[in-house]
């Protein structure tokens, strides 16, 4: 232990840029959700804007932009 209350080997790694012990939180979750693509478990819901009193009409906001469709 240094005067600081670290660990030395820690403080060093660090120092050189070396993530030590760090999780990669962004690969983990990228990695999650490719399992669940590959097993066909991943959902994806349209977006879909519901407006008062036009049930069932809406509107759909797709890629190639928005268009009434009847849910």
């Amino acid at each position: 232990m240094n005067t600081k209350g670290g660990c030395e080997h820690h403080e060093a790694a660090r120092d050189q840029g070396v993530g030590v012990g760090l999780m990669s939180y962004d690969r983990f979750f990228a990695d999650a959700i490719a399992q669940l693509r590959d097993e066909r478990r991943y959902r994806v819901f349209a977006d879909l804007e519901r407006i008062a009193g036009r049930f069932p009409h809406a509107i759909w906001h797709s890629a190639q932009g928005p268009g009434d469709v009847v849910i």
